[in-house]
């Protein structure tokens, strides 16, 4: 995070942007902020906010390739592993949770295995919460437990590995055989009018469609990524980067993706304030120097701002000054602790 600090601190044309809506003689006063509002509005209904018709054909879409998908997967990762899929994919990430702009074309889907007869609780490591994420090992849980996954009845790859005297089962090992039940499952079913194929970005398979609404033609991706479920937190396979920086190969990484989801829709209860998060988002895409601020960053500062502004957020032009504001310290601080 340090890193990405600096970075852009060096940046004098993201500073700048910043500064002119920070500076108090620039925004403050009931004429200016009014000016700054209108402009904001027209921007945020012009370019930045997606129409619910819009938005909820799109998730109608990733909605029944979800449910053509899934007794095929359901069927496969029990018959060649003994793995139980949980029929209840979290749909999380920005389209979920009111955040997305200017095209619903991104979609995420959390797809938990139920691995509690395979596994030992998670082995977790905490590391410094204001600098890495969470990484654990997920132990077999018996010597069978560990051989069914290195040698599965098709003889296919390895899902375990061999870590200071146990068996782990290794998240990029089952991402990559995921992929390919995937791909199997995918090739077994028919959708319809909608063209569908796969492709693996990271750890995430992004299932991407084509479809047509209103006459016009579309295309998404939905982000697939394979969980453990533990007592009710998740494990996600993580990204390679941190391999080396904290030592994760083979691990799994907690996630509050699904905290986070409930933490953004309860606090909307209050009034929209995703509008402020959408319009820094929009600005911050928009923005080629800015752009090296990844949305995630952007949340993790909304998601601090939830809480020292628990109150209505009535006046756009404010909130969207106090949200730069509160950036702007982050980044000169060189320090964005994470929310939970």
């Amino acid at each position: 995070m340090a890193k990405l600090m600096a970075e852009v601190l060096v940046r004098p044309v993201a500073l700048l942007f910043i500064a002119i809506f920070c500076q108090h003689g620039d925004v403050q006063g009931t004429t200016k902020l009014s000016t700054l509002q209108v402009a904001l509005d027209e921007f945020y209904d012009k370019k930045v906010n997606i129409p619910d018709a819009r938005m909820d054909a799109a998730k109608t879409v990733v909605r029944e390739i979800e449910a053509i998908l899934k007794p095929r997967l359901t069927k496969l990762l029990d018959l060649e592993y003994d793995i139980t899929m949980d029929q209840n994919w979290k749909y999380t990430g920005s389209a979920f949770e009111n955040l997305k702009v200017f095209d619903p074309d991104d979609f995420d889907i959390m797809i938990p295995f139920d691995m509690t007869h395979h596994l030992e609780r998670p082995n977790r490591k905490y590391t410094d919460s204001s600098s890495s994420p969470q990484f654990s090992f997920a132990e077999c849980q018996t010597p069978k437990t560990a051989f069914n996954f290195l040698y599965p009845a098709n003889g296919s790859s390895k899902l375990s590995s061999w870590y200071n005297d146990i068996f782990v089962l290794d998240s990029k090992k089952v991402m990559s055989r995921f992929h390919s039940v995937l791909q199997k499952a995918m090739n077994l079913v028919n959708f319809g009018d909608k063209r569908v194929w796969i492709g693996q970005d990271g750890p995430a398979m992004k299932v991407q469609a084509s479809y047509k609404d209103q006459n016009k033609e579309h295309k998404l991706k939905i982000d697939m990524v394979v969980a453990v479920s533990d007592c009710n937190r998740y494990y996600v396979a993580k990204s390679d980067r941190y391999d080396t920086a904290v030592g994760a190969k083979g691990k799994w990484r907690l996630s509050y993706s699904d905290e986070e989801k409930k933490a953004i829709l309860s606090a909307n209860t209050l009034g929209d304030k995703s509008k402020v998060f959408k319009l820094v988002k929009a600005f911050c895409k928009k923005d080629g120097p800015l752009a090296v601020l990844e949305s995630y960053y952007l949340k993790t500062v909304y998601l601090h701002m939830l809480d020292k502004y628990p109150g209505q957020w009535t006046d756009t032009s404010e909130f969207f000054v106090k949200f730069l504001e509160e950036l702007l310290t982050f980044l000169q601080t060189r320090n964005l602790p994470m929310y939970f």
